[in-house]
């Protein structure tokens, strides 16, 4: 919360309000076991109104996309319209869960959007666990994202359903492009964004600052 990024910020430690865990978010694979992309665009989470209308909304714009979409409660909110053959059922969490996204060309990161009292995420664990395991990101675009990646050197971001197929377009298109920002943001994870390295900055500021008086 806002008091809490305030208090750590003020006492010098790095403030991210999610992060990833080393054991299950990271690179499954590799060149030498004949790595292979499954889906252009992959989404893993679970069902939101505000989610189903924008992946509605792109798909309207694309109808031939390999979007997969992975997650709770979409098939009954989905069955009869377009998104419904873009829906795989299979459970994804663990090893599989990172498989998924290192799998998918392009991964998007949206979240549950505005709660009863128009408050919004602006980022959430996937904005962490996405890079992590080794996927290349476009993330709905805010401030808060901003801080933790460089947008279109680590990651790129989109406002709209038509900003999303654009970029998607142009990520498909540029292969190399993609496949360099996506590790240069996994670096970025690795090197500041897991629990271990957040609960790590804790402890160093517990155990090693001089107490205050």
């Amino acid at each position: 919360n806002e008091y809490l990024r305030n208090f750590l910020e003020e006492k010098d430690i790095y403030y991210a309000p999610h992060g990833f865990s080393e054991s299950v978010h990271s690179l499954v694979h590799n060149n030498s076991q004949s790595f292979y992309f499954e889906q252009d665009v992959g989404y893993i989470g679970n069902h939101s109104k505000y989610k189903q209308d924008f992946l509605m909304q792109l798909v309207e714009r694309n109808q031939d996309i390999n979007l997969r979409i992975c997650g709770a409660n979409w098939h009954a909110n989905i069955e009869g319209t377009l998104l419904e053959e873009k829906y795989d059922p299979t459970p994804r969490s663990g090893l599989s869960y990172s498989s998924f996204i290192q799998k998918s060309k392009i991964n998007i990161a949206l979240h549950f959007g505005e709660g009863p009292n128009g408050w919004a995420d602006q980022v959430s664990t996937r904005t962490f666990e996405i890079p992590a395991c080794g996927g290349f990101m476009l993330h709905v675009d805010n401030d808060e994202v901003r801080d933790f990646y460089s947008v279109g050197d680590e990651i790129d971001v989109f406002t709209n359903p038509e900003q999303l197929c654009e970029r998607i377009g142009f990520y498909l298109e540029n292969e190399k492009t993609r496949i360099e920002m996506s590790m240069s943001a996994h670096r970025r994870a690795n090197g500041a964004y897991s629990y271990s390295e957040i609960a790590g900055r804790i402890n160093d500021f517990i155990f090693k600052k001089p107490v205050e008086r």
